[in-house]
C-alpha cells in the first residue's frame, strides 16, 4: 500500500478517505497501520482467489481427462486456445487425405507446405505448415490412445 500512495500521485490519482482526507497519505502511526491493514486484506483476497482458481482448473482438467478431452501434454484440457480441428471439424480428414495422396513428380506423400497451400487454394482454409504437422501428430496420438484403450479394456474384461 505504501507503493500505492507513492505511485498514485505520479499517475494523477489521489486516495481520499470519507472520514479523514489525509488518512491514506498520513505518515502518523495510525495512517501507516491503516495502509498496512488494507494491504494485508488485499493480499489475502488475491491469494484466496488464486487458490480457488487453481483448484477449479485442476477439477476441470481431471473431469475433461475422464471425458476424453485431452491436451497435447496428455492432461485433461482446461482453458487455452482451441485447436483448429475443434473449430473446423472436417480439417483433420482433409489433412489426412492430402497426406495419403502422392506428388505426381516425386511419387512421395505431399509435404506439409504443399498440404497447407492446397487447403488454402481448394478449401479457402488458411493453415500453416506447422499446424499441419501438429494436426498429423494429433491424429497419430489419437490412434495410439484408441489402441491403448482397447488393450486396457481387454485386460480388465
Amino acid at each position: 500500500m505504501n507503493i500505492l500512495t507513492n505511485i498514485s500521485p505520479n499517475l494523477g490519482y489521489t486516495l481520499i478517505s470519507v472520514k479523514n482526507d489525509r488518512s491514506f497519505t498520513d505518515t502518523s502511526p495510525t495512517g501507516i497501520l491503516v495502509r498496512q491493514i488494507l494491504s494485508t486484506i488485499s493480499s489475502f483476497e488475491k491469494n484466496n482467489l488464486v487458490e480457488k482458481l487453481r483448484v477449479s482448473r485442476e477439477r476441470k482438467s481431471k473431469k475433461n481427462k475422464e471425458l476424453g478431452l485431452i491436451s497435447r501434454t496428455g492432461n485433461g484440457r482446461c482453458g487455452g486456445k482451441r485447436k483448429l480441428t475443434d473449430t473446423i471439424p472436417n480439417l483433420s480428414n482433409l489433412v489426412l487425405s492430402y497426406k495419403k495422396t502422392k506428388d505426381i513428380r516425386t511419387r512421395k506423400p505431399l509435404n506439409n507446405t504443399k498440404i497447407s497451400k492446397l487447403l488454402l487454394e481448394e478449401h479457402n482454409i488458411s493453415v500453416s505448415y506447422n499446424s499441419v504437422r501438429r494436426i498429423l501428430e494429433d491424429i497419430e496420438r489419437d490412434k495410439r490412445e484408441k489402441i491403448n484403450s482397447k488393450t486396457e479394456s481387454a485386460y480388465v474384461g
